[in-house]
Formats: C-alpha cells, sequence, structure tokens
C-alpha cells in the first residue's frame, strides 16, 4: 500500500475506478511518509492535515479519470475524511466486538425443507422423462419443476445418470467419421456449385457498409476521446501552478507545524508534475523554505528554554515580546 501511494502521489490516477484505492495508499503513505524525498511523516495527531493533503493531490492529479472530483461530489470528501481518520482497534475507545455471521435456526429449517421439495420435484420429472422415453435438456427440467439452473446443479445425481441412459438409447446426433453415400464424389473432386460463385447481392453489400460505417464511428469516437483527455491533460498542467499557489503562504513562521508537513507533502508530490524547469526550481525553492522553517522550530524552542533558565519570569516576557515583535 505505501508503494502504490508514493506512485499515486508522483503519477496521480492513471486510470477509471482508481480513486478509492488511491486515497487508501495515499493515506499510508503519509502516513509513514517518504525519508527518500525528504517527505516528514504525518502519523497518529494529523488526521486532519493528512485529510487535507490527501485532498490536494487527488484535486491536482486525478488527470480527469474520476467523475466524482470532476462534478465536485461530496462522497469522494467523505470517502478521504474516512480514510485519515482511521484507528487501529487498540487506539479506540470504544469495544470492538469482531462481526460474527450467524443464521437463524428458523432459515437453516427452511432452507433444509426447500431442498427436500425441489429434490422431490426433480424425481419426478425425471421419472415422467424416463416412462415417456423422451430426452430432456436442463432447460426441459426448468420448464417442469420450476426450479431454478443453480438447484439443478446443485442436484445432479439425481437427473444426470437418466439424460445419459436416455441420450444412449437413440441415434448418435454427430460421428466422427464422415458418411458417404456409395457413388457419390466428394465435394473437392466436383465443379464449384452456382451457389459458391464470387457474387455478392445487394443487401449484402448494403449491409457491409452499415457495418463499415458503424466502426469507422467508433474509431471517431475514440479519437475524440483522446482529444478530449489531451486536452484536460494540458489544461492540468497550465493551472498547475495555481493551485499551488493557493496554498502558499507569505510568511511561514506564523503557521502551524502540523499545517506545514501537510503543505510540503503536497509540495513533494507535485514536483512530478511541473511542466518546466522554471516550475520545478520555483516549488524546489518553495521546499527548501518550509523544510528549512521546521529545521529551525526545534532549535528555537531549545534557545528559549536555555536562556529562560537565566532569566526571571519578567525577563523571559520581555524577551517573549521582542521576539514576536
Amino acid at each position: 500500500s505505501w508503494v502504490s501511494g508514493r506512485e499515486f502521489a508522483q503519477d496521480g490516477l492513471t486510470g477509471k475506478s482508481q480513486r478509492a484505492e488511491a486515497l487508501f495508499c495515499l493515506s499510508h503513505y503519509l502516513f509513514y511518509g517518504d525519508p527518500e524525498r525528504g517527505l516528514l511523516p504525518l502519523g497518529y495527531g494529523y488526521e486532519k492535515e493528512r485529510q487535507w493533503a490527501i485532498e490536494k493531490i487527488l484535486a491536482d492529479r486525478h488527470n480527469g479519470f474520476s467523475k466524482d472530483i470532476n462534478t465536485d461530489k461530496s462522497d469522494h470528501v467523505a470517502q478521504i475524511s474516512r480514510a485519515a481518520n482511521w484507528l487501529p482497534p487498540e487506539r479506540r475507545d470504544a469495544v470492538v466486538v469482531p462481526f460474527v455471521k450467524r443464521v437463524p435456526i428458523a432459515w437453516q429449517r427452511n432452507s433444509a425443507n426447500l431442498k427436500v421439495e425441489a429434490a422431490k420435484k426433480i424425481m419426478a420429472a425425471v421419472a415422467d422423462f424416463e416412462e415417456a422415453g423422451m430426452k430432456f435438456s436442463v432447460r426441459d427440467l426448468q420448464l417442469k419443476t420450476g426450479c431454478g439452473n443453480k438447484t439443478l446443479y446443485n442436484h445432479t445425481e439425481l437427473w444426470k445418470p437418466a439424460q445419459e441412459r436416455l441420450e444412449r438409447g437413440r441415434l448418435a446426433s454427430v460421428t466422427p467419421e464422415y458418411n458417404v453415400v456409395v457413388g457419390a464424389a466428394s465435394q473437392e473432386s466436383l465443379p464449384p456449385a452456382a451457389s459458391l460463385q464470387n457474387f455478392v447481392p445487394p443487401g449484402r453489400l448494403a449491409a457491409r457498409r452499415i457495418a463499415y460505417e458503424i466502426s469507422m464511428r467508433l474509431i471517431r469516437e475514440q479519437r475524440e476521446k483522446k482529444t478530449t483527455r489531451r486536452t484536460c491533460f494540458i489544461e492540468l498542467d497550465n493551472s498547475w501552478r495555481l493551485s499551488l499557489e493557493k496554498i502558499t503562504l507569505v510568511d511561514y513562521t506564523r503557521t502551524d507545524t502540523k499545517k506545514l508537513k501537510a503543505i510540503l507533502a503536497v509540495y513533494v508530490s507535485s514536483i512530478s508534475r511541473c511542466p518546466d524547469d522554471e516550475s520545478e526550481a520555483w516549488i524546489r525553492g518553495l521546499i527548501t523554505e518550509v523544510r528549512s522553517e521546521l529545521e529551525r522550530r526545534p532549535k528555537q524552542l531549545e534557545l528559549v528554554l536555555s536562556e529562560s533558565e537565566n532569566l526571571d519570569l519578567s525577563g523571559f516576557i520581555h524577551l517573549e515580546n521582542e521576539r514576536s515583535g
């Protein structure tokens, strides 16, 4: 799931019916992070940030394959929320009771009674066919008993032997040997008949033209779909920077650490969709700024604590006011 999430974060959706799998795998990928790409993990406590990052990644890289995202339906947002807020049983407050499938005794008795009744109907129908000496098929047996195809094949031991006995009592329908009449020549040694000559009636020509037109129409529709999809890709590439500028902040120092980690996840996953070298340099610069801010925050905290040990409370408040100012 982590590897698939890494691929979805880089390439996005590559086909239809991938949205559910993508949001599930992206949740795993963002939860554990990616040390090779410098992506910090968004583990427990980062549910909202992880949900926000998944929404941004899928919105920018669904590549036109998700109808719910194209039409802005709320179903995909609800699925992302469930995937991001999922917790294992040991971390849940409520007691988890495992599901056990229990069939009521009344249902079991009813199923057994139906099975016995179906067997009686099949045995009676087979007896009628044997008494009349008439071959029968599964379809004939269905019409006579009123049982379904699945029920009949669950009771093959009741009708299959009788069907084979009746088949052997008749002439063979197909033989492996060629029964040629005495004195007749083979079809290959005779001149071609008039019906085998190369003559196509007008009706068949018209049918061929219709079939050809239908096939060409399907080919044209497929080409139009490819052109539309290519146009959507071009529009997504053009809107790449605009979508990232919406989440880009003027001052990263005033942003919460959790929010910064979520923004970093979106930035890192957007590198693979850079339309040109200039855009790649721009997004890598933003990634450097965010990483520098995240690396600087623990150092700032240690510096404040070390200075506060040598100052009284009033001096510490004055120092904080100067820093915030």
